[in-house]
């Protein structure tokens, strides 16, 4: 989290995120002027080469890929995702750094109030995994990163949720979602598929709701010697700074 970069930049960003000298009430969302701040912000993050599998973090590629509301009671706002990679950053494994800029409508204007280098650091191929918002309370709002990839015709896919705890953005759960082998041409016996939905209770606890994933379809076993029918049920609930499964 950088919130005293992003201050310091205050005037000059705000400038141009609202396109005009002399503030409209109320300040219209501008996505444009959002994005080229935004970018201005992550070109000061600093990374290690350790954050890109020991390739050099220097030519750093910026790429606003998702723009989000991220609006909290009594302040509207948007979150930016931005990944950060360097050019050759494409294999299999690769994967970008994932940052993020929340911009917040305060004293009339559309404002960045924090930003933050390194927020995750999924995805595949060199891109970031889809995102999209889920609110798990009423006033958390939560990041969803939809991850799928697929070697030699074995799939999976997972959900990691990322929140705000502590005034940072932080993982706060990751469950597999699927998984199957289907394309990897095997016989019916050793062929399996299973898939899980991911929802949202009305049970809160310490302001986030119970998550409940119901799992459904053929898994293989331990041991890798059979498939059996797969049907399972699981719980997580939050304890103050992740989420945890119930036993």
């Amino acid at each position: 989290m950088r919130s005293g970069y992003a201050l310091a930049l205050g005037i000059s960003l705000i400038g141009l995120f609202n396109g005009f000298a002399g503030a409209q009430t109320p300040a219209k969302w501008n996505e444009a002027n959002a994005r080229q701040a935004a970018i201005d912000l992550s070109k000061k993050w600093q990374f290690s080469p350790a954050e890109f599998d020991g390739n050099a973090a220097k030519e750093l590629q910026h790429d606003v890929y998702a723009v989000l509301p991220f609006d909290i009671p009594g302040m509207p706002r948007w979150i930016l995702l931005i990944a950060t990679a360097p050019p050759d950053n494409f294999c299999h494994a690769c994967s970008p750094v994932t940052g993020a800029v929340i911009f917040a409508f305060k004293d009339g204007t559309w404002q960045p109030i924090y930003d933050q280098s390194h927020v995750t650091d999924l995805g595949n191929f060199g891109q970031p995994p889809t995102a999209r918002v889920r609110n798990l309370g009423p006033a958390k709002p939560a990041i969803e990163f939809e991850l799928t990839g697929m070697a030699q015709g074995y799939a999976g896919s997972s959900l990691t949720f990322v929140a705000e705890i502590n005034q940072k953005l932080r993982e706060i759960l990751m469950v597999a979602t699927g998984a199957s082998n289907e394309a990897a041409d095997l016989p019916p016996d050793q062929t399996f598929n299973w898939q899980a939905t991911v929802q949202v209770t009305d049970a809160i606890h310490d302001g986030f709701a119970d998550i409940v994933v119901k799992c459904s379809g053929t898994k293989a076993t331990e041991d890798g010697e059979k498939i059996l029918p797969y049907s399972e049920t699981a719980t997580y609930r939050f304890t103050g700074d992740a989420y945890k499964k119930l036993e």
